[in-house]
């Protein structure tokens, strides 16, 4: 797939109950921490229903993001499939399991 940017990747924030599109997000930084952290706020992603669409190995593979602590991006384990570096990552659910 060759390197790319976080500006190169795109996921969709999907209203869990609608799937309709609430918020775009690219993804987790180089570190795997999410570029929108804020202390004390749940990640923007959290309770969303993502959908990597462009510039990832999970393209449209649908997660639910159910929790968010600290800055460590849900999606980072997304990088783990990829031949750079080792970025773990955490609250992530497949869409179509149970939680």
């Amino acid at each position: 797939m060759g390197i790319t940017t976080p500006a190169d990747r795109l996921f969709l924030l999907l209203d869990p109950h609608t799937r309709r599109v609430v918020d775009l997000c690219t993804g987790p930084t180089a570190t795997g921490d999410c570029p929108a952290y804020l202390a004390g706020q749940p990640l923007t992603c959290a309770g969303f229903r993502v959908v990597p669409v462009r510039q990832t190995s999970a393209n449209g593979l649908p997660f639910l993001v159910d929790d968010s602590e600290g800055p460590r991006c849900p999606l980072a384990w997304i990088d783990e499939a990829e031949p750079k570096e080792d970025a773990g990552g955490a609250g992530v659910t497949p869409s179509g399991l149970a939680t």
